[in-house]
């Protein structure tokens, strides 16, 4: 009883701290999946210049979850006649709790799409290759720490574990 108890703690201690060094992981996943979406959204404005709330369907048919969510939010709004700014800072409030993003990177998305449905085409693509941009430079700091700190939390969580059973026994 007492070597399955060790055992237990030892797991659940590794796999706790497996998941909090995979919360980097899971940020860096969900800014690849926004930074494709601005790149479709970027070439249905420049190539095929279809309607914001056709074009935001199209992207949330070509993500994962839960990003893709907040694009299908996105385009069922404008559909209503939500004006695009509010409709996409609806979006993203409403799943917010389902990213691993920060309100960093809201509050850089949400001024994305301040100037959504104000500028012409040239302006508009600019606009998005400077949030492109943006999060090219978030993703390449957060894999940073993700490689860092992943081996990190794992090693905290096995030894936290031993640090349990050495202390019970």
């Amino acid at each position: 009883m007492r070597i399955l108890g060790t055992i237990l703690i030892i797991l659940s201690t590794t796999l706790l701290g497996t998941y909090f060094g995979n919360i980097y992981g899971f940020r860096v996943k969900d800014l690849k999946e926004i930074r494709k979406a601005l790149v479709i959204l970027k070439s249905e404005i420049d190539y095929t210049q279809s309607p914001l709330h056709h074009a935001a369907f199209n992207i949330s048919e070509k993500l994962s979850m839960p990003i893709s969510k907040i694009f299908k939010e996105f385009s069922n709004l404008l559909k209503e006649k939500v004006f695009p700014p509010i409709a996409l800072e609806k979006s993203f409030s409403k799943y917010a709790s389902d990213t691993y993003l920060t309100t960093d990177d809201f509050y850089q998305l949400n001024s994305f799409g301040k100037t959504l449905g104000y500028l012409d085409k040239n302006l508009q693509i600019s606009t998005i290759n400077l949030t492109i941009s943006y999060l090219d430079e978030r993703i390449e700091e957060q894999m940073l720490i993700y490689l860092k700190n992943k081996k990190l939390y794992q090693t905290l969580g096995i030894l936290s574990g031993l640090l349990v059973v050495v202390v019970l026994i």
